[in-house]
């Protein structure tokens, strides 16, 4: 696990390619605004997402509309807080 900032998932979401995404998972145990912020492309991040994980936020990479991507992550740090409280 990555366990890892806003700021920190973002900076490496704009480094990410297509190839290589970020995904990302949601923390709901947690209080803390953190997600769980892992390579999208191996083998281990590909069976969860196969596999239907609930936690499974999304993969981004840098090609994507960012304000889009920071409303999702936000969303999930906010749900995984009050899930958590």
């Amino acid at each position: 696990m990555t366990i890892s900032t806003f700021s920190t998932i973002m900076g490496r979401i704009q480094a990410a390619t297509p190839d290589s995404p970020i995904a990302v998972f949601s923390l709901p145990s947690r209080n803390d605004m953190v997600l769980d912020a892992v390579f999208g492309s191996t083998v281990a991040t590909k069976a969860r997402i196969e596999q239907r994980d609930p936690l499974y936020v999304g993969s981004f990479h840098r090609g994507m509309n960012q304000d889009s991507v920071r409303l999702r992550l936000n969303t999930a740090m906010l749900k995984a807080v009050l899930t958590a409280a």
